[in-house]
C-alpha cells in the first residue's frame, strides 16, 4: 500500500479526493487522524489477523509502566503531604493532572498513565464539588448520605453529574476510551442510587429488570462503536471494549439473579420443595443461560460476557459434581474443568465463530459484525 506522503501528494495534485484517501487508509489498516488507536504505532489489518481477535493493550512498552509508576508516586506524595486536601488542594491537584493528561494522553498517547491520570482527575473533581456543596470531601460521606438518609441528599446527584462531566471532558479533549468507562460507571452509579432512594415494597420486583435495562443501554452503545469499526482498526473498538466491560456484569448478573428469583418463587409454592429441588433446576438454568451468552459473545466477538458469568458456571458445575461425590473433590476439580474449558474456547474461538455463523441465520447482520477469520 502507498504511504502517507504519496496520499498527501495525490490529494494536493487533485489526483484523488480526501474521501478517497481516507478510504485507502482504512483499507490499508492505517488509522485516520480523527479515529486513530490510542497508541503511537498503527495497527495494520495484517497485524490484526495475526494477533488476538479482540486486540486491546493497556501498555505499548515498559515506558508506559515506568510513567504510570511516576504518576502513582506523585499522587501518593500529594495525598500524604496534604497538598491535595481542601478546596485549594483539590483544585491544584486537578490542574496538575490536566497538565499531565495533556502530556500522556494528548502528546505521547500512552494508555496506562493516561488512564490513571483520568481516574485521579475525576476523583479530585468529585471532591471539589463535594466540598463546595457540603463542605466535606468524599471520605467524609457515609453510604447513607448518598442514599438520601443524611443531610446531603442532593449532594450525591450533583457530585456524580460533575464527575460524569469531568470524564466526558477528558474524552472530548483526548479521545481516551477509558474515560467513557469512567463516565458510564458514574451514570450507572447515579441511576442505582436514585432507584434505591425510590424503592418501596411495591417496586422491589422491578429493581433487577432496571439494572438489566441499564446494561442493555450500555451494550447498545458499545455495539454502535463496534459496528462503526468492524475491523477494529481505530479507537472506536477501544470505546466499545470499555462499554462492554461495563455492560456485561449488569446484563449477566441481572439475568442470573432474576432466574434465581423465578426458580425459587416457583418452587416455594410447594411446601415440600427443599433446597435440592430448587438447586437442580437453577443450576440447569445457569448452564443454559451461559450457553446463550456464549453464542452472543461469539456472534459479536466479545468475551466480556463470558468472564462475567464464569462464577455462576463454576457454582453450577460444582453442584453437579457434588451430586456424584464429596464436596472437597468437587471444589478441587471444578477449577480444572472450568480452566480447561476457557483454554479450549480461547484456542478454538475462531472455529467456534465460524460454526455459529454456519448454523444460525446471521447473513443479514454479518456485514456489520467483526469479520470471520480463518
Amino acid at each position: 500500500m502507498t504511504n502517507e506522503d504519496h496520499l498527501d501528494e495525490a490529494i494536493s495534485r487533485g489526483i484523488i479526493q480526501p474521501e478517497q484517501a481516507t478510504a485507502l487508509r482504512e483499507l490499508s489498516g492505517t488509522p485516520t487522524d480523527d479515529s486513530k488507536k490510542f497508541f503511537p504505532e498503527p495497527h495494520s489489518k495484517m497485524a490484526l489477523d495475526a494477533e488476538d481477535d479482540e486486540s486491546f493493550r493497556f501498555v505499548s512498552g515498559f515506558n508506559d509502566i515506568f510513567l504510570a509508576l511516576g504518576v502513582i508516586m506523585l499522587l501518593y506524595g500529594l495525598s500524604t503531604s496534604n497538598l491535595s486536601s481542601g478546596m485549594q488542594g483539590h483544585l491544584i491537584a486537578a490542574a496538575i493532572l490536566w497538565g499531565l493528561a495533556e502530556i500522556f494522553a494528548g502528546w505521547l498517547k500512552r494508555a496506562l498513565p493516561s488512564m490513571i491520570v483520568a481516574a485521579a482527575f475525576v476523583y479530585h473533581v468529585l471532591n471539589i464539588i463535594s466540598i463546595y456543596l457540603d463542605g466535606r470531601e468524599l471520605a467524609g460521606f457515609a453510604i447513607l448520605d448518598f442514599l438520601g438518609e443524611g443531610s446531603s441528599d442532593a449532594v450525591s446527584w450533583y457530585v456524580l453529574v460533575a464527575g460524569i462531566a469531568a470524564a466526558l471532558a477528558i474524552y472530548m479533549r483526548f479521545k481516551l476510551p477509558f474515560a467513557l468507562f469512567l463516565a458510564g460507571f458514574q451514570v450507572v452509579l447515579m441511576a442505582v442510587i436514585e432507584a434505591i432512594k425510590q424503592l418501596d415494597p411495591a417496586t422491589y420486583p422491578y429493581f433487577i429488570p432496571f439494572l438489566f435495562a441499564i446494561g442493555l443501554i450500555m451494550f447498545a452503545l458499545a455495539m454502535q462503536f463496534d459496528m462503526a469499526d468492524r475491523f477494529r482498526l481505530n479507537r472506536l473498538s477501544d470505546n466499545a471494549f470499555w462499554l462492554h466491560l461495563l455492560a456485561s456484569p449488569l446484563i449477566v448478573h441481572s439475568i442470573m439473579w432474576q432466574s434465581a428469583i423465578w426458580t425459587i418463587g416457583a418452587r416455594s409454592a410447594d411446601p415440600s420443595s427443599g433446597w435440592i429441588e430448587i438447586a437442580t433446576p437453577l443450576a440447569i438454568i445457569v448452564l443454559v443461560v451461559f450457553v446463550a451468552l456464549m453464542i452472543v459473545a461469539l456472534i459479536i466477538d466479545r468475551r466480556a460476557m463470558l468472564v462475567s458469568s464464569f462464577i455462576y458456571v463454576s457454582v453450577a458445575v460444582t453442584y453437579f459434581i457434588t451430586q456424584q461425590g464429596d464436596f472437597i473433590s468437587a471444589a478441587g476439580f471444578t477449577p480444572v474443568l472450568i480452566g480447561a474449558a476457557i483454554i479450549a474456547m480461547g484456542v478454538g474461538w475462531r472455529r467456534l465463530r465460524r460454526m455459529i455463523f454456519t448454523i444460525l441465520p446471521l447473513a443479514s447482520i454479518e456485514p456489520r459484525l467483526p469479520p470471520i477469520k480463518s
